[in-house]
């Protein structure tokens, strides 16, 4: 990542602010109900894979804090609450049946994180 984040220095202006959006939270519901077949473990599209925690501990080496975290859902096309509840649900039931998750394609809360990160000025 040190190469990354020395581009990032180079081209972020002095006040400037880097926001990473619609990046899979590996500490979600789905994440740990799904596993391997978890539909954000994507590659070549997801090389790795973050929490919320681990993204900011990485910028931290790096001289970024978190400005800001969200998580969007229902502000996003994907979002069926209803449906994605009940998909969800009869997986955890799946689960305490020691049966594999069926239907693991969709959107829940907690499945995407969008950030920003500002520069650290430690005097």
């Amino acid at each position: 990542f040190s190469e990354l984040f020395l581009l990032i220095n180079q081209k972020l202006k002095k006040d400037g602010i880097l926001y990473i959006c619609a990046t899979p939270d590996f500490n979600s519901p789905c994440s740990f109900l799904y596993k391997s077949q978890w539909n954000q473990i994507d590659p070549p599209f997801h090389y790795h894979q973050f929490t919320a925690t681990s993204i900011t501990l990485l910028f931290a080496k790096y001289g970024f804090g978190l400005k800001a975290l969200y998580y969007q859902y229902l502000e996003t096309p994907y979002a069926n609450f209803q449906k994605d509840a009940d998909k969800f649900i009869k997986n955890i039931k799946r689960y305490y049946e020691n049966k594999d998750p069926v239907n693991t394609v969709h959107a829940y809360p907690g499945n995407i994180m969008s950030l920003i990160f500002e520069r650290i000025n430690i005097k």
